[in-house]
């Protein structure tokens, strides 16, 4: 087994060497420029990948700000020694999301606001047969001009989510909105198409704007567009805090999957 620091190596030479397989080259290629470190683990063909940015605060997470972390992401069935050697590169704090029937030496749970181990739930959300009749004029399509606010406010608000706004949006532009009212973006709504299916990425509403039907008019336009698309089910991996707005649009719970976990991060701080 050999781990290749991709960000130090040609990817070129290193893809002619691996002979990796087309779907893995192409999410190589899409991927790599947006993370500070990228890693393959050979000749499992896994990826792990990490940025390197602020945490300032999160809707769900009850953790206190901190200047720099490591937030590594990383496939499932990674060997373990593979994401040792590379949790070990830096003495920074690391976040990462650990398999439910897994444990990563030395991390410990991340709680939410209620002092809870807080969980990532997958979930089916069934598209509608008729056109909903709930059209909203705040909500548009998301711009390119767009992502450099949003991001700014993902990071002041939704810290683990704020380096990937461009690559949420890249994904599949036509599928991500945002709410605006008065010139302001109050909400934004990421998702992407794979196959027939509805990828529900990230729904994010701004502090202060919430509960106001911001998000229900984001969750109607997605679910819209899936059925106006000809899609035939809608997935996610959701927040377990926000598991019960999801039971609103008919999701249904299929499996706990994973959990939010840290790492050189000391108690006393947390």
């Amino acid at each position: 087994m050999a781990t290749i620091n991709l960000k130090q190596e040609d990817l070129e030479q290193v893809l002619i060497k691996t002979n990796v397989s087309p779907e893995l080259e192409a999410v190589l290629r899409a991927e790599i420029q947006y993370y500070d470190e990228y890693y393959l683990i050979v000749p499992q063909q896994k990826i792990v990948k990490a940025f390197r940015q602020e945490f300032v605060k999160d809707p769900h997470i009850g953790l206190s700000s901190i200047p720099e972390i490591r937030l590594v992401n990383y496939d499932e069935g990674t060997p373990f020694s593979a994401l040792e050697e590379i949790f070990a590169l830096a003495n920074l704090p690391i976040i990462t999301r650990d398999q439910e029937k897994a444990t990563l030496s030395g991390f410990r749970p991340i709680y939410n606001r209620d002092g809870a181990e807080t969980w990532l739930v997958a979930v089916a959300v069934p598209i509608p047969r008729v056109a909903l009749n709930h059209f909203n004029p705040h909500v548009r399509p998301m711009a390119e001009e767009n992502l450099r606010f949003i991001s700014e406010l993902f990071r002041k608000e939704y810290s683990l989510r704020y380096r990937l706004v461009e690559t949420l949006w890249r994904a599949c532009p036509p599928a991500c909105f945002v709410y605006e009212q008065k010139g302001q973006i109050e909400g934004v709504s990421f998702n992407a198409v794979t196959g027939d299916e509805l990828s529900m990425r990230q729904l994010f509403v701004r502090e202060g704007r919430r509960g106001r039907g911001i998000g229900k008019a984001l969750y109607e336009t997605r679910l819209e567009f899936a059925r106006q698309s000809g899609l035939a089910r809608a997935k996610a991996a959701v927040r377990w805090e926000s598991l019960q707005f999801h039971q609103l649009f008919g999701a249904k719970k299929e499996d706990v999957i994973q959990k939010y976990v840290i790492r050189n991060f000391p108690p006393k701080s947390y």
